[in-house]
């Protein structure tokens, strides 16, 4: 009987190593932002299974937030340029008079100009008050050890198809729904959840997020009650 190799332990324990993920190629520092933003959304774009099963689920969470920041903050500024720009033409026609009066508040110009300054803002703090509350939904509905660095990872690549909010009249719906899917299928492939599963997470997310937000609001209202009640009867 032969002998194994010398280096045949070596060899063994560096088989049984986890391989390491790659980079998207928005965290590669070899890269300039252009190329990087290029590759990494078309990679998620058209090959989102193969980008989320490849996804480091640890790495931080600048570069994921500056990937968010700079696709949601695009497509949030083109949802509200196209809706000023249209709300002429749509009100021209018997069709569109419904949209156009709903539209109407959203195109004053003050609020328009404060949403233009405060859309970075807003976007970072939607991305993290979905990652918490997603975070709570994939513990319950998958990995109890589920961490909010993946999950915040995987929600700010997610924000990918808020591109097609370039489009005029169909794009924040089309970004909505592909948005949908596409984060379906980063949780599945990150969390090795089925589509039901990552569905649900989904929903349940959306329920804590409005007990959330209802929480917050009744905790300020709570708080200017007393303020006014100090003020007036003090």
């Amino acid at each position: 009987m032969s002998l194994p190799p010398i280096d045949w332990t070596d060899a063994t324990a560096e088989e049984a190593l986890p391989q390491e993920k790659p980079l998207p190629p928005w965290e590669d520092p070899s890269l300039s932002i252009l190329p990087a933003l290029c590759s990494t959304l078309t990679g998620i774009l058209r090959r989102p299974r193969s980008f989320f099963q490849t996804l480091p689920t640890t790495g931080g969470l600048g570069e994921p937030l500056g990937f968010a920041l700079v696709v949601g903050t695009l497509g949030l500024l083109s949802s509200l340029i196209w809706q000023a720009l249209l709300e002429g033409g749509l009100s021209e026609s018997a069709s569109g008079m419904l949209l156009t009066q709903t539209l109407r508040f959203l195109n004053t110009p003050k609020l328009i100009v404060g949403l233009f300054l405060l859309a970075p803002l807003l976007v970072a703090a939607g991305q993290f008050f979905l990652s918490i509350c997603l975070t709570w939904a994939v513990r319950l509905t998958g990995p109890s050890e589920t961490t909010f660095e993946a999950v915040f990872r995987v929600a700010a690549y997610a924000e990918a198809p808020m591109l097609a909010c370039l489009i005029p009249l169909v794009g924040s719906l089309a970004a909505a729904v592909w948005g949908f899917w596409v984060l379906v299928i980063g949780l599945g492939q990150t969390f090795n959840l089925t589509v039901p599963k990552a569905i649900f997470a989904l929903i349940l997310s959306a329920v804590f997020q409005a007990m959330l937000l209802l929480f917050l609001l009744l905790l300020g209202g709570l708080f200017i009650f007393r303020g006014l009640s100090n003020f007036l009867f003090s």
